[in-house]
């Protein structure tokens, strides 16, 4: 079984090895866009003419992205993105067992000395007030019980919270829903009326 196993991960090794390899043979012209970046860099529009020729080179770019690179790329990236999915899926379900046992692990060691440190600290006010009253005027020593160490094992404690009441947060703690103004502002554009906020254009080419 474990050689099968390991002969099916190296079959889809070579199979994306293979896959790279083909990748990486693309060619396309590389001078053209080199070109068109040096012309765009250059331009300086300051005349509607020129604002023409920069729109006609701008459509000739978004051609050759849609005729040349959309054909190039997209195959691939849909098959990369396949990959990637199933890959994904299966670590999750080779993952997932293991990190559900390690939780549950962890929140009963968790438990346990939670509950220990108050058993400790029970037995500790307990040894005290017994010493106060045998002796009321002698200085108490109580030797505390120390918890159990395991070599290698570290604990961290993790502060929560759940929300009990919106209302009552105080404002520094909220977030403006930024989904909510920018589909207001999308609907209303320059006739948006939200306080605080501050609507504006931005123009580009398309």
């Amino acid at each position: 079984m474990e050689i099968q196993k390991n002969n099916n991960i190296q079959d889809t090794t070579e199979s994306v090895e293979l896959i790279i390899r083909d990748i990486e043979k693309i060619d396309w012209n590389k001078e053209r866009g080199k070109e068109l970046l040096a012309e765009a860099q250059s331009m300086d529009i300051q005349s509607s003419e020129d604002m023409e020729v920069a729109y006609v080179y701008k459509k000739t770019i978004d051609s050759i992205i849609k005729d040349e690179g959309d054909v190039i790329f997209s195959p691939l990236k849909s098959l990369a993105n396949k990959l990637h999915k199933t890959i994904c899926a299966r670590e999750k379900e080779f993952r997932k067992p293991y990190e559900d046992a390690k939780v549950i692990l962890s929140k009963k060691i968790g438990e346990y000395q939670a509950a220990e440190r108050r058993r400790i600290e029970e037995e500790t006010a307990r040894k005290i007030e017994e010493a106060k009253k045998e002796n009321p005027d002698k200085p108490i020593v109580i030797e505390k019980e120390q918890e159990h160490k395991i070599a290698g094992m570290s604990v961290q404690t993790y502060w929560k919270f759940e929300i009990e009441d919106v209302a009552k947060i105080p404002r520094e703690y909220l977030m403006p829903d930024m989904s909510k103004i920018g589909q207001e502002v999308r609907k209303r554009k320059g006739d948006t009326k939200i306080e605080g906020v501050r609507v504006y254009a931005e123009t580009k080419a398309k």
